[in-house]
């Protein structure tokens, strides 16, 4: 069946969860869904006036149903909402990300042409790419180090078009710090078309900054803080801040921010736990992506350093002069905190950027420049992950 939008279709739902909803016919005044004929796709939204689901669904006539068979935009970071008890509107809608202005004749939408007046021309809209954008991990601070904020993280879906170029950019993770004269370096933004994910920030040193209080840098999310100072700021919508930590002096770093929950605090002898990332499933498996870097601890084997975020933060480590962990390559997670008495920060690890896409479509990186490949392994879909290196790709 054809995708179909219409006018003013408006039904509600008591469905709860994650799954398929049942709709309880039209609201007053409105059409119901069964106007767009059974098997038809559309784009549709799920609210109950707080929270809030814009997607691609298929209308199942019998039973009444609607699957949400993609997320384009929700108010729980852009996955499906687990619907409480209660009534939900369910609309049919034309979401701005799919909203193509002006665009060359013959783009595809959904492997269809929409044709408008001869006045107006040829209207045809790109297909739908589903993409994770993740940037490269900050670097972990030296002695008693912050650790590494993640590299920022986004998802959602954009409308592109066939044979256009689209710039991709794989960011690396940011160095460790070693020495406690220099904080560890923030991670490297990765880009896919207009989506650009903002590096992690690197996690402070002893004596980053002026006496002797180490301030974590912002980034994607924030590097942690060391010896009395605060960790720093993540970017709305893609991380959160760095861990702070105690009073000036023998003290543990704060953890490095990750894309989920901000780092930890570093108090006492003991480092900050690194800010927990986010689990994406675009690669057809379950992954966490851009976890924060534990900070670094002071004192003896006893010690303890914080433990890395999920989604590949590296730990900090425990006994005085040694180093971090390297947050993991691919992941965007933040480099781990070095130890007392001159402990490195580990390297930031390299973000990743993934794209989903309808497996009618094939992808080229014509100029070169890329590390990538390109899987089917969920039906229907082609799924291209990209691993390092900076270049342009076209859909054909």
């Amino acid at each position: 069946m054809a995708f179909a939008i219409a006018d003013r279709v408006e039904e509600t739902t008591t469905s709860t969860g994650t799954g398929t909803i049942t709709l309880a016919g039209a609201t007053t005044g409105f059409q119901s869904f069964s106007v767009l004929g059974d098997g038809a796709s559309t784009f549709y939204v799920i609210t109950d006036d707080t929270n809030w689901e814009v997607g691609v669904g298929t209308y199942t006539s019998s039973g009444s149903t609607l699957s949400r068979d993609q997320v384009l935009e929700s108010s729980n970071n852009n996955q499906k909402v687990n619907w409480d008890a209660g009534t939900k509107t369910v609309f049919v809608t034309y979401p701005a990300s799919q909203a193509v202005y002006s665009t060359p004749e013959n783009y595809a939408f959904l492997n269809q042409s929409v044709s408008a007046t001869a006045s107006v021309g040829q209207v045809t809209l790109g297909f739908p790419v589903e993409y994770l954008v993740v940037a490269g991990g900050g670097g972990g601070g030296n002695t008693r180090g912050g650790g590494g904020g993640a590299g920022g993280y986004l998802t959602s879906t954009v409308a592109v078009g066939s044979a256009n170029p689209y710039t991709v950019t794989v960011g690396a993770g940011g160095a460790g710090a070693t020495d406690d004269g220099s904080a560890g370096v923030n991670g490297s933004n990765s880009v896919f078309f207009s989506v650009t994910s903002i590096g992690g920030g690197g996690g402070a040193s002893r004596d980053s900054t002026s006496a002797g209080i180490g301030d974590g840098a912002s980034g994607g999310s924030g590097g942690g803080g060391a010896d009395g100072g605060v960790g720093g700021a993540g970017t709305s919508g893609q991380g959160y801040a760095g861990g702070d930590t105690g009073t000036l002096g023998t003290v543990g770093g704060g953890g490095g921010g990750g894309a989920s929950e901000a780092g930890g605090f570093g108090d006492g002898d003991t480092g900050g736990y690194g800010g927990d990332g986010l689990l994406s499933s675009i690669s057809g498996s379950d992954t966490y992506y851009a976890g924060g870097g534990g900070g670094g601890g002071y004192g003896s084997s006893s010690t303890e350093g914080g433990v890395g975020g999920l989604g590949g933060g590296g730990n900090g480590t425990k006994p005085n002069g040694e180093a971090g962990s390297p947050g993991v390559a691919n992941t965007g997670g933040g480099g781990g905190g070095g130890s007392g008495l001159g402990g490195n920060g580990g390297d930031g690890g390299s973000g990743i950027i993934i794209l989903k896409y309808s497996d009618t479509f094939t992808l080229s990186n014509p100029g070169g420049g890329l590390t990538f490949s390109t899987s089917t392994a969920v039906s229907g879909y082609k799924i291209t992950t990209f691993t390092a290196g900076t270049g342009n790709i076209q859909f054909s």
